[in-house]
């Protein structure tokens, strides 16, 4: 029911012998049996980046996504389907990934002027999560040669009118991100290495103060009147799933969470932390963006690059290597 995104980095010294790790997640949601194709649902900001600076009040292009810089003649990011996801060699991974698409309105209220240690441009800062309205991504991958990447049979993208009932519906989340048991920060487990499933509680949608213009699905775990949340670093992108009786309903990406008890910031850079303010995690809430998705599931019949599916669709393709 998932994969890890795994990105190249040679600077990491932890473990040399590798340079794929883990930094997202994502969800098989269909497989083009004509083409050979398969889709991968994830997080937008796991994907953007630019060089380039983007002012305020522009969409979101091809030129914001960064996911193919490439280093020693192959792409940055790959598909890693499995249980232990890193440190990984080439020959370990699933899938190339040959195009992203991202909704050209991911960032289009903020600037691309965060600046991280590799000299690339990020959407916004921490002080305001507003621009990750539309915090998703669809991946189009190719699995490698005696590879595949499985779409579970009972998962299906949720209906638009799939009504969440507030404090009542329990999702199940599923990422490789850092482990967090005992509702406590895990230092000991930084690195983003093993598939976990965390139960959690939808809290509500589009209510909450400066956040009420964006889509998104509040949960985390409600414990004694306190809000926990327990997505951590390396669960971006990882999907929130609602049993109807016959299916995993795929209702919410991953997109940000709890720093503290009052500071908000995209998802992994803490976790496990508490709140009284109903804040725990978010996810972009996919069942608003239902018909976008379906547009690329459906209308991109290509075995590489973009459809043009119009303005609404900001889309890189990569050279496959």
């Amino acid at each position: 029911m998932a994969v890890a995104l795994e990105k190249y980095n040679p600077q990491n010294n932890q473990f040399p012998e590798s340079g794929f790790y883990n930094n997202c997640s994502g969800t098989p949601i269909q497989y083009n049996s004509n083409t050979g194709v398969t889709f991968v649902l994830t997080a937008a900001h796991c994907v953007i980046g630019t060089t380039t600076p983007k002012p305020a009040g522009a969409p979101t292009t091809a030129a914001n996504i960064n996911t193919y810089v490439e280093s020693l003649g192959h792409n940055q990011a790959w598909i890693y389907q499995g249980t232990n996801a890193a440190p990984l060699s080439l020959d370990q991974l699933n899938a190339q990934i040959l195009a992203v698409y991202v909704p050209s309105q991911y960032c289009q209220g903020a600037a691309y002027n965060y600046l991280d240690d590799e000299g690339i441009y990020l959407c916004g800062d921490d002080s305001n999560i507003s621009y990750m309205n539309g915090d998703f991504a669809v991946l189009k991958v190719q699995t490698q040669l005696g590879k595949s990447v499985t779409v579970a049979s009972n998962i299906k993208l949720a209906p638009s009118n799939l009504n969440l009932i507030s404090t009542k519906t329990n999702l199940l989340v599923l990422g490789y991100g850092t482990t967090n048991p005992n509702g406590t920060i895990d230092s000991e487990n930084s690195l983003n290495s093993k598939l976990n499933y965390i139960n959690t509680q939808y809290f509500g949608t589009n209510s909450y103060g400066t956040w009420s213009g964006s889509m998104t699905i509040m949960n985390g775990y409600l414990f004694n009147n306190i809000y926990y949340g327990l997505i951590c670093n390396g669960d971006s992108g990882g999907g929130d799933f609602a049993w109807d009786g016959s299916n995993w309903n795929l209702v919410g990406v991953h997109s940000w969470g709890q720093i503290a008890n009052s500071s908000i910031s995209p998802v992994g850079m803490n976790c496990g932390v508490y709140s009284q303010t109903y804040v725990a995690n978010a996810s972009a809430d996919v069942r608003q963006f239902n018909s976008w998705i379906s547009n690329v599931l459906n209308n991109d019949n290509q075995t590489t690059g973009c459809a043009d599916l119009g303005s609404a669709y900001a889309c890189a393709a990569g050279t496959g290597k």
